[in-house]
């Protein structure tokens, strides 16, 4: 027996060898984790990329479909206001209007239940006495 084995307590040599193939099991252990996490993490990331291109996509103006569409049909809507405000303008000069819109506050005319609410205002309150109690014209037949 070597003095190392007496000086450490082990009286025999095949600890040392059981102690460094634990160690490097551990490695390869941790290593292959770990090269399991970021190929997990690789994936994520073009999983989003791919995520993010097609949005991309969908954006652009020169692909088909997408924002394109959007943009077109708010094209042709633009068109279609612009066409229908000529029109207009163009059926006032036939008529002769020559007339600008007025500016300014505009004039509120009154309606008839505007009238009727001012004819309610100018009747006469009740008399002191009578509170807002509402009577009838006809009497009451007393039974």
């Amino acid at each position: 027996m070597s003095v190392l084995a007496y000086y450490f307590g082990w009286y025999t040599g095949a600890v040392w060898s059981n102690l460094i193939a634990s160690v490097i099991c551990v490695g390869v252990a941790w290593w292959r984790l770990r090269a399991r996490m970021i190929a997990h993490h690789l994936e994520q990331l073009a999983q989003k990329d791919r995520h993010h291109a097609e949005h991309m996509d969908a954006l652009s103006l020169e692909t088909p479909g997408g924002l394109a569409v959007v943009m077109a049909e708010v094209k042709d809507a633009r068109m279609a206001a612009e066409s229908a405000y000529g029109a207009v303008q163009g059926l006032t000069l036939m008529a002769g209007g020559t007339a600008k819109p007025a500016a300014g506050a505009t004039r509120i005319r009154k309606t008839a239940s505007d009238k009727d609410t001012e004819a309610a205002r100018k009747t006469p309150a009740a008399p002191a006495g009578m509170g807002s109690r509402i009577t009838s014209e006809t009497p009451r037949s007393k039974a």
